[in-house]
């Protein structure tokens, strides 16, 4: 039997194949200091949808590729309905919000800010901190104004300025009452989805292209860290990262190993020796950063699975696994491999900015949720230095390429909480009992 997750992950090949795992570990103990946030994630593309944010490259891919009644349309209507779900998250006892700035309403044109788009967000974060819930800020996250897309977007390097322009005028007008900001969302993530595999936005299967794409991005990171702390070094600042790895379904398959870590290279392995060293080559794209250790405050760790590749199954799992709706397997154990190697390889402050899973099945959600919050506070008791934890995402969002399909919800569209959420509704409800107990007179 496997004593420990930590000795079930003890290389980045291996793999929880023992089903007892979890039966065998204490997962009724997991409990967070108040200091600790816990809220939900979101962006508002997925929140909002393309009604409000028509001058996007993924509204433009909507309708050329999705049925109408798959469109995001209002999505889940947060542009409209925000004190609806500042009311929800302080009705559970949340203490943070991570979302993200659309980019394409505050600057629609290139050089033209829209000053009743970003007051919007100004509103919206003075807002939450009236609740005594903290904003976590996003500036990129995976969408672009249509103007940006016309003159070549992250393909090219020149255009990195456009974006830093743009984060000092969010910086600028939220920094009173945002103290975390994200730069980047999942880097990774843009480059493989858009031209490794070619199924987001714009639909190109060009591996060299990619390549750039992702150096661009770990660029557009460092300049605007630089940049945003010559105006105010107070805030925190850091990137988010995906930890997507894939592994080989038998590790003794050649051809299965060599697929997974080529995959991962372009994943996961390129920007991690990159977080850990500054130095950046994948393909022939390259380039160093000397201070890369000081151009993060903190690093958001967005964490699904660990997909397994299989030679004729394509992703698959194992015969004792569940699947989700992605599809990807139910593996809750990838958190803590994700969380552990970012902590040895950087020693930075970390943030779970995403840990979630697609279904509908309430069971399902339970047991995953359990598990996954089990892993992370496992990890904060092996040396992480934890910060805050992010479950994607507080209602059903619409998900990309993949559109209405997938539940990654804990709360139904009225904010009533799904049965399946009750392990995260009870660290919550410990953390707001704790706070209250700081001012009872001993």
């Amino acid at each position: 039997m496997v004593e420990s997750i930590s000795e079930s992950i003890s290389n980045e090949w291996d793999v929880v194949t023992d089903s007892t795992l979890w039966e065998s570990q204490p997962v009724h103990e997991t409990h967070f200091s108040e200091e600790v946030l816990i809220g939900t994630a979101t962006s508002e593309y997925q929140y909002s949808g393309k009604v409000t944010c028509p001058n996007t490259q993924w509204a433009c891919w909507e309708d050329q590729k999705l049925s109408k009644d798959q469109h995001s349309g209002k999505a889940c209507d947060l542009w409209n309905r925000p004190n609806e779900f500042v009311q929800i998250l302080k009705k559970h006892h949340m203490t943070s919000f991570r979302f993200s700035v659309e980019w394409s309403k505050i600057e629609p044109e290139r050089g033209k800010i829209d000053q009743v788009a970003l007051q919007h967000y100004v509103d919206f974060c003075k807002m939450l901190k009236r609740e005594g819930i903290e904003p976590m800020v996003t500036l990129h996250h995976f969408t672009n104004p249509l103007w940006f897309e016309d003159l070549g977007a992250w393909e090219k390097e020149e255009n990195i300025k456009y974006f830093v322009e743009f984060s000092k005028v969010v910086y600028q007008a939220l920094k009173e009452d945002v103290n975390l900001w994200c730069t980047i969302n999942e880097p990774t993530i843009v480059a493989f989805s858009c031209y490794f595999m070619g199924i987001f936005p714009p639909n190109r299967w060009r591996p060299d292209i990619g390549a750039h794409v992702l150096k661009h991005l770990l660029m557009a990171h460092g300049v605007v860290y630089r940049a945003l702390k010559v105006i105010d070094d107070k805030p925190q600042i850091g990137i988010v990262h995906q930890a997507l790895k894939f592994l080989p379904y038998r590790t003794w398959n050649p051809i299965e190993a060599i697929l997974a870590k080529g995959l991962t290279e372009v994943t996961h392995s390129a920007a991690m020796h990159f977080f850990q060293t500054g130095s950046f080559n994948l393909l022939r794209a390259s380039f160093e950063e000397k201070e890369i250790h000081q151009l993060n405050d903190f690093i958001g760790v967005n964490c699904y699975s660990r997909p397994l590749v299989h030679l004729f199954y394509g992703s698959s799992h194992y015969p004792h696994e569940k699947m989700t709706l992605m599809p990807l397997r139910e593996d809750p154990a990838a958190i803590y491999a994700a969380l552990m190697e970012m902590h040895q390889k950087t020693r930075k402050p970390l943030y779970v900015t995403e840990v979630g899973i697609s279904t509908h099945d309430d069971v399902q959600l339970e047991r995953f949720m359990e598990r996954a919050l089990y892993a992370i506070y496992r990890a904060q008791k092996d040396g992480v230095d934890l910060k805050g934890v992010y479950w994607w995402s507080l209602m059903n969002n619409w998900e990309w390429d993949r559109a209405w399909n997938h539940n990654f919800g804990i709360c139904k569209e009225d904010g009533t909480p799904r049965e399946g959420a009750k392990p995260l509704l009870r660290l919550l409800q410990k953390q707001a009992f704790s706070r209250v107990l700081q001012y009872i007179p001993v």
